[in-house]
């Protein structure tokens, strides 16, 4: 599918979007109440919300939900056939246009790293050759850890 191709079926058929869940009511509603006329750095909004968000009760966030349930009806009475259907694995604008350039070869991805967490609080970045070995071996210490009943939480 050529990139003249997508933009031709995305001009031809309108996308429908998904109902908003409980958060991103908040989440809206925040960003329209208390940073109105503000530039905002959406990286460091975004955590702030969430922390804020993960740090309300139920009862907090139970507005939220009913604002959520009633939208959700009213998408599903104007969109009646509506179902989602997410795309995965479709290749972004800019890895099709390096692809095309290159020929389809890919450099090689860097290798990542995993920070992984012991139940005495210490904690060991270990590098993907090494991951398998270093979650077991926390997995195991939190077993014997919670085994003899001196396990906490971090």
């Amino acid at each position: 599918m050529t990139a003249n191709n997508t933009l031709e079926k995305k001009q031809g058929e309108e996308h429908v979007k998904r109902p908003p869940n409980k958060f991103l009511c908040y989440r809206s509603e925040t960003l329209e109440n208390e940073f109105k006329g503000v530039k905002v750095q959406m990286k460091l909004f975004s955590r702030t919300i969430g922390q804020r968000w993960n740090a309300m009760s139920k009862e907090a966030q139970a507005p939220y939900a009913k604002r959520a349930e009633q939208l959700r009806k009213e998408h599903a009475e104007k969109y009646p056939d509506y179902k989602y259907n997410p795309k995965r694995g479709q290749k972004t604008k800019q890895r099709a246009a390096d692809e095309q350039l290159t020929g389809g070869v890919q450099a090689p991805r860097k290798q990542g790293r995993r920070r992984v967490r012991f139940p005495s609080g210490t904690s060991q970045d270990v590098s993907n050759s090494h991951k398998v070995a270093a979650v077991r071996t926390a997995a195991r210490s939190r077993r014997a850890a919670k085994a003899s009943n001196t396990y906490a939480l971090h």
